[in-house]
């Protein structure tokens, strides 16, 4: 897992992130729709609320699944 300043880091990275390359991104490491839909919306700015209620996830579930997101594109962009 990632330490918070890590965390934090990779936040910011994929807010600068144009969409196009977001998808790819996406496609490349096989995230499911899960996955993508949790990421664009943060992407988008969506509040965490927003995103817990649109998915039907708690904020314990979203904090959870962004750490494993943010894990891989973290992994995946230090070894390629």
């Amino acid at each position: 897992m990632l330490d918070k300043k890590t965390y934090l880091a990779m936040k910011r990275e994929i807010k600068c992130v144009c969409r196009k390359n977001l998808k790819e991104l996406c496609e490349i490491m096989e995230f499911d729709d899960f996955e993508k839909e949790l990421l664009f919306k943060f992407y988008d700015g969506d509040t965490v609320q927003k995103i817990c209620m649109d998915l039907c996830i708690s904020a314990m579930t979203y904090n959870r699944y962004m750490h494993k997101i943010l894990s891989k594109i973290y992994n995946y962009k230090n070894t390629h």
